[in-house]
């Protein structure tokens, strides 16, 4: 079958692009558009990684004209060793048409100077369109990817490798252990440390979320620096039904542990909200395997649990972080319900070091 490339060149072409998946997932029922989070990607007035970077995406048709596909290309501070990003890939059961597709996005990157390619990845921030679904089943939580179960196949067919890989654990509260975690709480305060709820301050909940994110997590592993700026208009930008809570640890003034946590919109009731979630649960340098990650949980879901919530899920827990995978699957919620990669290809051929399994 022959195939139509058009670079997405103008508003009609933007919609198009946008309006591809609804097509290609037509009659899928767990499938959830996010159109509205996505054209926020591509708009340079709201995503700040167009101030130094760029962007361009493509859409696929078949000879009749039905859409087949799309992908966007992207990255910032090319260079001899840089990897940009290939993102929103979505592709009809084809090898010719996904090569045509990741082949656009590839030669794109080298005219911008890339050395290679991580796929699929998000334009921004990692908490969103970030990773393929190789595990798990069901509607994807919010801003976690979707796909279809051919697309693996696709990136590896066209030399990728994969290279990260992240877990969703997603589980219902009531056989959650409550008792060992609320021991870990009660030794956690026993050292002198201090078990704090921040909800409505969101100045201090913004200090106290910057101040960790930068000690827990190295700012190579990031795609940019969170600003404190960033984090309050984030929190004040966030409907007050869906705004980010966090269970914090403080050493005397110091936080040295922090679990943030919301609903999913995803699962909205008439009455609430079905799942509560936490995206970031960070302890400091010092503080670690101490029981801090458990004391935390222990305070986030003995809330949940009060307020009604059937169930919760800890969300983008990295491959290489075993002791979290080890918290997760022993003491809370059991084995992956989704499992997301990423994949990579150097353009020189190069080979990809191995996903591996080690204590990050």
């Amino acid at each position: 079958m022959s195939w139509t490339l058009t670079p997405v060149a103008d508003d009609a072409g933007a919609d198009a692009w946008f309006a591809l998946p609804g097509a290609l997932y037509r009659g899928d029922p767990d499938w959830r558009a996010r159109e509205a989070e996505e054209r926020a990607v591509f708009d340079p007035a709201r995503n700040p990684c167009f101030a130094d970077g760029a962007a361009a995406r493509w859409l696929l048709s078949a000879a009749d004209g039905a859409p087949a596909g799309r992908v966007a290309a992207f990255g910032r501070a090319p260079g001899p060793e840089a990897v940009g990003g290939i993102g929103f890939y979505e592709c009809v059961d084809d090898a010719d048409a996904a090569q045509t597709l990741l082949a656009a996005a590839e030669a794109w990157l080298r005219e911008q100077g890339f050395a290679g390619a991580d796929a699929p990845i998000n334009f921004g921030e990692r908490d969103r369109f970030w990773g393929l679904r190789v595990q798990g089943a069901g509607p994807a939580l919010y801003l976690e990817p979707y796909g279809q179960p051919y697309y693996a196949a696709q990136l590896e067919a066209a030399g990728y490798a994969a290279r990260m890989e992240s877990h969703t654990y997603r589980s219902p509260l009531a056989p959650v252990p409550f008792a060992w975690l609320e021991g870990w709480a009660e030794q956690v305060e026993a050292r002198g440390l201090r078990l704090e709820l921040l909800a409505d301050d969101l100045p201090r909940l913004a200090d106290t979320f910057c101040a960790l994110y930068g000690a827990a997590f190295p700012a190579a592993g990031r795609v940019r620096t969170l600003s404190r700026a960033d984090v309050e208009a984030l929190l004040r930008g966030t409907p007050t039904a869906l705004r980010p809570r966090a269970w914090v640890v403080f050493d005397g003034e110091a936080p040295v542990g922090i679990l943030v946590f919301a609903p999913d919109p995803t699962t909205a009731t008439e009455d609430g909200f079905a799942l509560t979630r936490s995206d970031v649960l960070a302890v400091a340098e010092g503080y670690r395997r101490q029981g801090l990650g458990a004391a935390l949980s222990a305070r986030w879901l003995r809330g949940a649990l009060e307020a009604g919530y059937a169930e919760f899920a800890l969300v983008g827990i990295g491959r290489h972080t075993a002791t979290m995978i080890r918290f997760a699957t022993t003491g809370v919620g059991g084995p992956p319900a989704y499992v997301h990669r990423t994949f990579r290809r150097w353009f020189d051929g190069r080979a990809v070091e191995p996903l591996s399994l080690s204590d990050g």
